[in-house]
């Protein structure tokens, strides 16, 4: 029987075409089944509550780098508390997941040690990574702080609890609170295991949370955009 997903789905309200691009998604992956939706906004009482006393360290990019944060945070809160499901995976609203997705991923779990309960499914590189590190034939240690993209990524309730319990909380209350936090530094952070080659692709391109990657699209281009959906 085919292992059922949480599906988490964090989309910008205005955009519902990619919403609806990526419900569309969802049912050719068979993955339909259980898709919840988290609404990416910042103008709310639970983020201001989120980023009371510490704003004023942060520029307007790092504040939209935090509301980013705090909907993977809210994702993994929903998989913990609402879901019946085990394994979820959480998505961003330009995620393209390979077109056999499920029989490829079968695979990548297959050869997962059990250490870690988190695979980082479509990692932006800035450099290659060290085969030291490689520990099957379809997964790497997510090493460095480094390795970027947290647009779709799969973890277990074990992975969340351990997120939620360090991190779900206002920021003041953190021991270790910078503004250049991300949801990339809390995946490395919690530990995670990161898929090579990549099974998972962003289709729009916005680097306006990170100025300092550069040619995405012609990055994800290697893998080829035909191949994914």
């Amino acid at each position: 029987m085919d292992t059922k997903y949480q599906v988490v789905i964090i989309n910008r309200p205005e955009d519902t075409t990619r919403l609806d691009n990526m419900i569309n998604r969802m049912h050719f992956h068979f993955l339909s089944e259980f898709v919840h939706i988290i609404t990416a906004d910042d103008n709310n009482d639970e983020f201001r509550n989120f980023i009371r006393e510490v704003e004023d360290k942060c520029d307007s990019r790092q504040i939209k780098v935090i509301g980013s944060l705090l909907c993977h945070l809210k994702a993994m809160k929903y998989f913990i508390e609402e879901s019946s499901c085990d394994e979820c995976l959480i998505l961003e609203d330009d995620a393209m997941l390979v077109k056999d997705f499920r029989s490829k991923f079968a695979e990548v779990l297959k050869s997962k040690p059990t250490e870690h309960q988190c695979i980082l499914l479509s990692p932006y590189l800035l450099h290659g990574l060290d085969y030291k590190e490689r520990i099957s034939d379809y997964l790497f240690n997510h090493y460095s702080q480094g390795i970027f993209g947290a647009s779709s990524y799969w973890i277990t309730k074990d992975f969340a609890r351990k997120a939620l319990e360090r991190y779900g909380k206002p920021l003041r209350e953190w021991n270790n609170f910078t503004p250049c936090f991300t949801s990339e530094n809390l995946i490395n952070t919690i530990g995670a295991y990161v898929a090579y080659p990549a099974l998972g692709i962003e289709e729009s391109i916005d680097t306006n949370l990170q100025v300092s990657i550069s040619g995405k699209k012609d990055y994800w281009s290697q893998y080829g955009y035909e191949n994914f959906f």
